[in-house]
């Protein structure tokens, strides 16, 4: 084995004996390139050397490492923007796959940031839903969001934020007697609308089952439930 370093334009040159030859180009040389990818030749090479002639050990070419990044958080309020205390979102996983199809996982640290090293080119950033708190709703960001990865630079993707959710429920009887309570026998109400309002205004209508509950899944805060005394099957 012996060692032999590139001139200013590239080129290395080594004597040796005829037969297979094999190089590997020093990855832990201080000059070589932290984080490029090799994008021309294969690394290590094996040749040929011929007696008396000059045989390519191969031209290597390589691509600036690049990053692309983004940050989770949870939107509180449902606004689609991280206002003054709403939390960022640690440990949730984003599937990365670069350029050339490679997939890699990387997780959100505490400040919510995360961030993966790729070559250049159209890099798709994909959260995984399975990590994320339980009954969220995204509200800013796109999930899946595909960038152009630029060499050398870090791309950012986008900020994606998260509104938690909780239910509402209830329960809807025929008390035939008229004394306040359920006692064995009176029937459930079912088919009946009831319309949910949520603390931002935002109106859903949800109708009770057989056995006369209903639910809804809406954002924190305060919630109307107003039974729909209209529905053709509310007891008149």
């Amino acid at each position: 084995t012996q060692t032999v370093t590139t001139d200013a334009n590239g080129d290395w040159t080594a004597v040796v004996l005829p037969g297979d030859v094999t190089v590997v180009v020093d990855s832990t040389d201080p000059q070589y390139p932290t984080g490029y990818t090799l994008t021309e030749g294969d690394e290590p090479t094996t040749v040929t050397a011929v007696e008396n002639a000059d045989t390519d050990g191969g031209t290597d070419g390589y691509d600036p490492a690049s990053d692309v990044s983004g940050h989770l958080y949870v939107d509180t309020n449902g606004n689609g923007t991280q206002d003054t205390g709403e939390p960022d979102l640690a440990d949730v996983d984003v599937l990365v796959t670069d350029a050339s199809g490679i997939t890699q996982t990387v997780t959100t640290d505490a400040n919510g940031n995360w961030i993966a090293t790729v070559p250049a080119g159209a890099t798709t950033a994909d959260v995984d839903d399975t990590t994320l708190p339980a009954g969220v709703t995204q509200t800013e960001g796109t999930d899946p969001t595909t960038v152009t990865a630029v060499a050398g630079e870090d791309t950012f993707t986008d900020n994606d934020g998260y509104y938690p959710e909780g239910t509402v429920s209830g329960h809807l009887y025929s008390d035939s007697n008229g004394n306040g309570m359920q006692d064995a026998g009176e029937p459930d109400l079912a088919n009946i609308d009831v319309v949910v309002t949520d603390v931002y205004g935002n109106t859903q209508t949800v109708a009770t089952d057989a056995n006369g509950d209903w639910i809804a899944t809406v954002p924190a805060g305060s919630t109307t439930a107003n039974v729909d005394g209209n529905d053709p099957d509310y007891p008149v």
